[in-house]
């Protein structure tokens, strides 16, 4: 019996010191069903991924995943961490939707997955589907589609605590806002999602976050009656002259200033009473963890009375 047990003891350190030297990659989440009802086998939880939008670059580094991240758009920039990456050479850019990934490239980087986000199943997921290459599409279309996209990207890497961590915190954030307007006025708004041809403005309408948050912010949209994306008649801007103007195209250089010169934007009361705004709104286009932040911001413009703006 003690020759037995001395040979299980020695057995169960043995088996230590592999496991210590040879550490075995815990189990992924197994089939998961993405926002595009795909459903995507995970065997085994990610060590290399690519990440083929902004917004879940940004859900990734949230989820203190940024050293397991290989691969990310061009137009990825947020947060600094990545960018240091980027620098470093621990990160690559694999080009951007326009004009196209590089889809040699993403192979290249051999990840165990891919985030991927679009209205429709793009081409490249397929692709990469083909090379055996696991691709996940998120496509939230609201406030709890993002919340359940980040929870999603936390099941599928190990990261899940943290990730209903970062929902609880958003959704008390987000709460306040809302109860802050809960009974202030209820001034019309216009995004102007593309202003960077004033006499053809781009918005969003009914179906879009945009819209969705400005109703939640205490506005109503101008443009509620437009589908999704779309260009905007400055015939029905003139006649509904909204109370303000938010300019998402600050980062591309729209400025409030050149707007409201044109002949026709001057005449409208909020340029008249300066409340025109342009603003970079990737906090607000992006549906990630930044998402309450954006929320904040419209809240500020549309009631800057009640937020110190």
């Amino acid at each position: 019996m003690k020759k037995l047990a001395l040979s299980l003891i020695a057995f169960a350190v043995t088996m230590s010191l592999m496991t210590a030297c040879n550490p075995v990659t815990p189990p992924g989440p197994g089939a998961i069903t993405d926002d595009h009802g795909r459903t995507v086998n995970i065997a085994e939880t990610p060590e290399r991924i690519v990440s083929l939008a902004p917004s879940a670059t940004e859900i990734l580094f949230a989820l203190y995943l940024g050293d397991k991240v290989v691969g990310v758009t061009g137009y990825c920039d947020y947060p600094e961490e990545l960018l240091d990456k980027i620098d470093a050479g621990e990160i690559q850019r694999v080009g951007a939707p326009f004009p196209g990934f590089s889809l040699e490239t993403i192979v290249s980087l051999e990840p165990d997955v891919v985030f991927a986000i679009g209205a429709t199943v793009p081409d490249y997921v397929d692709y990469l589907d083909e090379k055996g290459i696991p691709a996940i599409v998120l496509n939230p279309e609201d406030i709890d589609g993002i919340f359940y996209d980040i929870e999603l990207v936390g099941k599928v890497t190990g990261r899940g605590a943290e990730a209903e961590a970062l929902v609880a915190e958003l959704e008390e954030h987000i709460d306040a806002i809302v109860a802050t307007v809960a009974d202030a006025s209820t001034p019309s708004v216009f995004y102007g999602a593309d202003v960077s041809d004033p006499s053809i403005p781009w918005t969003a309408g009914n179906g879009t976050f945009i819209d969705a948050f400005i109703t939640m912010v205490g506005g109503a949209n101008i443009a509620a009656e437009v589908n999704g994306w779309a260009t905007f008649s400055l015939e029905v801007l003139v006649h509904a002259n909204p109370d303000i103007i938010v300019l998402g195209g600050a980062l591309w250089g729209v400025s409030a200033e050149d707007v409201a010169s044109h002949l026709i934007w001057q005449d409208l009361d909020a340029v008249k009473n300066g409340n025109i705004y342009a603003i970079d709104d990737t906090t607000l286009v992006r549906p990630g963890p930044r998402i309450a932040n954006g929320l904040e911001l419209l809240a500020g413009l549309i009631h800057p009375e009640l937020f110190g703006y």
